[in-house]
């Protein structure tokens, strides 16, 4: 196999060239268009995308949650539980 970008032959399908580094992916087998890309790279790049959409997802279903218990009566057991733990963190920090 050749490498398109530089010439070099003798190159491994689906690795990266061995003279300038660019990715040779395998002609010989019918390719079918992955999620995420093709190369390594292209793969992390999509993961990472992917990770922070979730995350700001995540983020947004919480602030959601919150704002939507904030003014109820089921919202008072985060007033209970902060108290409990605030007692408890002076008892701690005393001793």
């Amino acid at each position: 196999m050749y490498c398109h970008k530089c010439g070099a032959r003798n190159q491994a399908a689906k690795a990266y060239c061995k003279s300038c580094g660019e990715w040779l992916p395998d002609l010989n087998t019918k390719t079918r268009n992955r999620f995420g890309g093709e190369t390594p790279q292209q793969i992390v790049s999509t993961s990472l995308i992917m990770s922070a959409i979730s995350t700001l997802a995540a983020l947004f279903s919480a602030i959601a949650l919150y704002i939507t218990y904030l003014g109820t009566n089921d919202a008072k057991w985060s007033g209970i539980c902060c108290r409990r733990f605030l007692r408890l963190h002076s008892r701690l920090a005393s001793v």
